[in-house]
C-alpha cells in the first residue's frame, strides 16, 4: 500500500505545537502516579481537541498534583465540569470522576528541555462552550455569471 506524504506537514519529534489559543477539550484518559520528589499524588490527564478541524484529535496532558498548591487548579477542574466544589470543606474524589468530560482551556506554547511543548496554564480552565473552527482551505475563485451583451468584445 502507498501513501501520498507531504513531508513538510510534518517534524521528526512526532508531534506539532498548536497555535496558542481556546480549545474545546474532551478528557480522554487519566493516570495516577507520584512525583519523584515528594512522592505526592498526581493525576495527568490526556485532553483532546474537539470542535477544531484544524486541529481535532490532537492530544494536551496535564498534571495535577495533590499538594496545597495543585489542589487549586483540581478544583477549578472540577468546578468547571459542574461539581459543587463551594463550601465543600471535604470532598470525596476520583479520577474517573473527570474522564469524559468536556472544558475549555487556554492553550500556550512554553519551552520544555530545548523544545517547544503546549501546556494548559494553572487554573486556565473554563465551562465547556463549542468553539467550532472549520478547517482552512483554499477556495476557487467564485466565478460570475456575465450576460451576452455585456461581454466587453
Amino acid at each position: 500500500m502507498s501513501y501520498e506524504v507531504n513531508w513538510d506537514d510534518h517534524n521528526e519529534e512526532g508531534f506539532s505545537v498548536i497555535p496558542k489559543g481556546d480549545y474545546s477539550l474532551f478528557i480522554r484518559d487519566g493516570e495516577e502516579k507520584f512525583t519523584k520528589t515528594q512522592g505526592d499524588v498526581m493525576w495527568i490527564f490526556e485532553f483532546e481537541i474537539i470542535d477544531n478541524a484544524e486541529h481535532d484529535g490532537k492530544k494536551i496532558w496535564a498534571m495535577f498534583v495533590h499538594n496545597k498548591g495543585g489542589f487549586g487548579n483540581l478544583k477549578k477542574l472540577y468546578s468547571v465540569c459542574g461539581y459543587d466544589v463551594k463550601g465543600q470543606p471535604l470532598a470525596q474524589i476520583n479520577l474517573d470522576d473527570l474522564i469524559g468530560q468536556k472544558v475549555n482551556a487556554e492553550v500556550i506554547i512554553e519551552e520544555y528541555n530545548g523544545k517547544e511543548r503546549n501546556k494548559i496554564p494553572y487554573a486556565a480552565f473554563s465551562e465547556y462552550r463549542k468553539t467550532t473552527v472549520q478547517k482552512k482551505t483554499s477556495k476557487p475563485a467564485e466565478s460570475t455569471l456575465i450576460e451576452e451583451d455585456e461581454i466587453p468584445f
